[in-house]
Parts: C-alpha cells; structure tokens; sequence
C-alpha cells in the first residue's frame, strides 16, 4: 500500500472560489499574517496572494443568488420616511403640572418642576397657568415626564396637561407664533 495525500480542502483544480479570497484576505489583511505564510498555508503562489489581495472576489465572479434582503425590505422606504419626518419635527408643546393634596403653597413643587425645563436646554416660555417648550418631540416628551414624576415625588397627586402642535420643517415658533398675530394686528398684545 502506497502513502496516499490527504486532499487539501483549498485545493480547487486551479479555480478559486470566494471563500479562499476571502480568508486569504482576512489573513493577510485583518491577522497581519505575511503572504509567504499565507500563501503556504493555503497551497498558492505568492503572486496569487498578490492577486487575491487586489480583488475582493475572483475577476469575472457573478452572485447565484441575490442578496437576501430583510423581511422588513419592502416596507423599509415606508420606515425610513417616517423615522426622518419625527427627526426633522420640531414640537412645540404647551403643558402644566398641577401638585393636588399638598396644600396652599405649591409655588415650591413648580419651582422644582420649573428647574427641570430650565436645566433641558430647550426653549421654553413660563406662563402663570402654563409653561411653553419648542424642541424635538422626544425631547419634548422626556422633559414633560421628568417635571410630572418629580412633582409626583412631592405631592400625593398630579395632574398634567399637554397640548402638542407638530409642525416639520418649522423653528423658532415659540415666540413667532405671537409674532406673526401681533404683525397682523400692528401691536403687542400684552398688557400688565
């Protein structure tokens, strides 16, 4: 009986497929290996190395398959317009936090609640029955819920309400919405 060699699992005949380019790549790209040792490893002229090194798949090579997409591919145009339309919201939201059960004096809790927005950086407008914030809608949404449970900290009760005018594309509407009415109307419109 005769010493039989083993078949190298990389020996093609000559023909290379795209797994060999591609561990041939990693390996000298990625691991940092030398293509003397690579190519000594995978049975194949150093000048084969070079080549595998130029092309990421062999000249000529054509998928037999398409590319598997994700289920959600039909509907990700559909996704994506509508994750860009939120990003490019700008929210104006008016709302008060009113404390219940915790007596007369409550000037204290706004003034806690008040402190939140202020320390948001967003803008915002205080009103004596209701505060004025212009941002992004999460923005918005997460300062709104942050001054609601910090005044639920200090009181048994709260009560919150919020009115939201979205508006894409549109910035600085927190004191231009006054503007605009107090230009129609040729004066200010406020009187103390």
């Amino acid at each position: 009986m005769g010493l039989l060699r083993q078949p190298d699992p990389w020996d093609t005949g000559g023909m290379y497929r795209v797994e060999i380019y591609g561990r041939v790549r990693r390996a000298v790209l990625v691991e940092g290996r030398s293509q003397r040792a690579v190519a000594r490893e995978f049975g194949i002229s150093r000048d084969m190395v070079r080549k595998m090194l130029r092309y990421a798949a062999p000249p000529g090579y054509q998928r037999q398959q398409a590319v598997k997409r994700p289920r959600l591919g039909p509907w990700l145009c559909i996704i994506d317009a509508d994750l860009q339309w939120f990003l490019e919201t700008i929210m104006l939201a008016s709302f008060s936090v009113v404390p219940l059960g915790a007596g007369e004096g409550v000037k204290e809790i706004i003034a806690e609640a008040l402190s939140i927005v202020d320390g948001s950086g967003l803008s915002y407008q205080l009103g004596p029955m209701h505060t004025v914030i212009e941002g992004e809608p999460e923005q918005v949404l997460e300062v709104i819920l942050r001054c609601h449970r910090r005044v639920l900290e200090l009181a048994p009760r709260v009560l919150t309400n919020i009115t939201l005018d979205d508006r894409k594309g549109a910035t600085g509407r927190l004191r231009g919405k006054v503007r605009d009415v107090e230009q129609i109307l040729g004066k200010p419109l406020s009187r103390l």
